[in-house]
């Protein structure tokens, strides 16, 4: 259950950036950042229950896996400000979707 419920904030988390990067409005880009906060809060949460219940088979991985999941909510929210003051460079987003992939292949290796 806990796996799944991460791998639904993943998705959200994702395409809550993605949405607030491609509007135009800063209403529209303050509610995608909320949205995506809702959602990483859910990873935060989720990856910590996980985490707890596979340390001893894991820890080296659970320690990345931490720290790229900090760098990703990092991202989010640089993104997103960035896309308010109307200064994000595509170069940012492409760094936040290889780090989210990269960090949910390392989480996906301490589930199984």
């Amino acid at each position: 259950m806990w796996i799944a419920i991460n791998y639904i904030c993943w998705l959200g988390t994702i395409l809550g950036v993605l949405i607030g990067v491609t509007r135009h409005t800063k209403k529209r880009v303050i509610q995608s950042l909320i949205y995506s906060r809702g959602f990483y809060l859910g990873i935060i949460i989720s990856q910590v229950v996980i985490d707890i219940r596979s340390f001893d088979r894991h820890p080296a991985l659970i320690g990345v896996s931490a720290i790229l999941t900090l760098l990703i909510i990092t991202l989010t929210e640089t993104i997103l400000g960035r896309k308010q003051d109307g200064i994000l460079k595509i170069k940012t987003t492409v760094t936040f979707i290889v780090a989210a992939v990269i960090t949910i292949i390392c989480q996906s290796a301490v589930n199984f």
